[in-house]
């Protein structure tokens, strides 16, 4: 079990127009919040359309819940709300991956409404809660009744009952992504790793770090905690396993090897490499092998990784070959992960860098 729901709770203030200086001291009497802060809330809290409704402490924890139902009895425009709230039970473990959900805002009501969306729902802001948001949620229940002048029923009118949403199994293994986290955390650098099951394909980790709290994200975030985290120049919110773009490294040279055999290129013929780097003009392109690595074949090249024979040979069979080959593995295309936010990264050409 990843992801749970139980209940939350949030104070809902039922606006009153032109009345709002009057109930600052008493909300902020009753929730022990700055009187700036209600004040706020109240001026410039999303409303939405058809309701008076605006949230203005979200995820109470359930005691104050409680307290305050028994306080604002006298408070008429005052609200203690249940909703439907999710508990990640690793927090801050595949954080990227999982995603969180939060109270829907006016843009996401607005898009959704058709579909069945209210304005005190919940929908999924980042991940898989994102992704899969409809299956997830479910449908909401509804009981319409009469009542007379006194508020006692008269009859029931119509009534459906809620659909639990979906389950979703994910293919991590969360003893391992937990591993790898902690080896980012005690090296206290950013990166990103991926481990694929080699049958199946399917991900077992997915790693970005820095992580953040899913728990905090889904509930309401101080202002100082807001500022720490857009201050990390490690980035701790891009997912930088589906979003970064990077130089693959020495792994590319098996894609180089592959377009330099449909290149008409001997892999048995070898060539010298007796300086540690390959020099086109002034630019000298540079082994890691101080004096370089001898007389290189293919096989030579790979197993050591040399990379002098391969600035020879793409200089010689030239861009096109390499950026083809590029292509038939999938690189510069979208993978088709079922986490938002892919970038697909580029192909490098020369138009390409021109841009650059």
């Amino acid at each position: 079990m990843i992801v749970t729901n139980g209940v939350g709770y949030h104070l809902v203030y039922l606006r009153e127009r032109n009345h709002e200086n009057e109930y600052v001291d008493a909300i902020a009497e009753l929730t022990g919040y700055d009187k700036e802060y209600i004040l706020k809330r109240i001026k410039y809290g999303e409303i939405f359309p058809y309701t008076r409704e605006n949230v203005l402490i979200e995820d109470l924890e359930e005691e104050k819940a409680y307290k305050l139902m028994e306080k604002i009895v006298d408070y008429p425009y005052l609200e203690v709300q249940a909703y439907s709230k999710r508990k990640y039970l690793y927090d801050s473990v595949a954080a990227h991956s999982i995603g969180y959900v939060k109270k829907i805002s006016r843009k996401e009501y607005e898009a959704l409404k058709e579909e069945g969306y209210t304005p005190r729902d919940v929908v999924g802001k980042e991940g898989l809660e994102k992704q899969y948001d409809r299956a997830l949620k479910g449908e909401d229940g509804y009981e319409y009744i009469e009542v007379n002048a006194f508020n006692k029923i008269q009859r029931k009118m119509d009534r459906r009952d809620p659909v639990p949403g979906k389950n979703l199994h994910l293919s991590l293994n969360m003893e391992l992504q937990q591993y790898m986290e902690e080896q980012y955390r005690e090296e206290g650098r950013a990166g990103a790793f991926i481990a694929l099951d080699a049958k199946t394909g399917e991900i077992i980790t997915l790693v970005s770090y820095p992580t953040f709290s899913l728990n905090m994200f889904s509930s309401q975030i101080s202002q100082a905690v807001w500022n720490e985290i857009m201050n990390d120049k490690r980035r701790p919110l891009g997912n930088k396993a589906v979003a970064g773009e990077y130089p693959p490294g020495s792994v590319f040279k098996v894609i180089s090897a592959l377009a330099f055999l449909e290149s008409g290129i001997d892999p048995k013929q070898k060539y010298l490499d007796a300086t540690g780097y390959y020099q086109i003009g002034k630019w000298k392109w540079r082994a890691w092998k101080r004096g370089g690595h001898g007389l290189v074949d293919m096989k030579k090249s790979l197993v050591e990784s040399a990379n002098p024979y391969y600035y020879r040979l793409a200089d010689q069979v030239g861009y096109k070959p390499i950026a083809d080959m590029a292509k038939r593995f999938g690189l510069g295309s979208p993978t088709g992960i079922d986490i938002p936010g892919e970038r697909v990264g580029a192909i490098p050409t020369p138009d390409w860098k021109k841009k650059k």
